[in-house]
């Protein structure tokens, strides 16, 4: 899931056994204010070293409440 310039309300989801080739295999976040309730991160996973298998987050105001990260 890919935001730039937006303020997402993410609610009950599940993040599970994606791939970024390039960034983040979950939830890239660019310039924006996600609000991510209830949701699973399991099993991401990411090829460029340092660049957030789960979460990838760049220039923002995240607010992460009871989600889970596994692996």
């Amino acid at each position: 899931m890919y935001h730039h310039l937006a303020s997402p309300v993410v609610t009950n989801c599940d993040f599970h056994q994606n791939i970024g080739l390039l960034a983040c295999g979950g939830m890239q976040d660019v310039q924006s204010s996600p609000i991510v309730t209830g949701c699973t991160f399991t099993e991401n996973t990411s090829f460029e070293d340092g660049r957030g298998a789960a979460v990838l987050n760049r220039q923002i105001t995240a607010t992460f409440i009871d989600c889970r990260f596994e692996r």
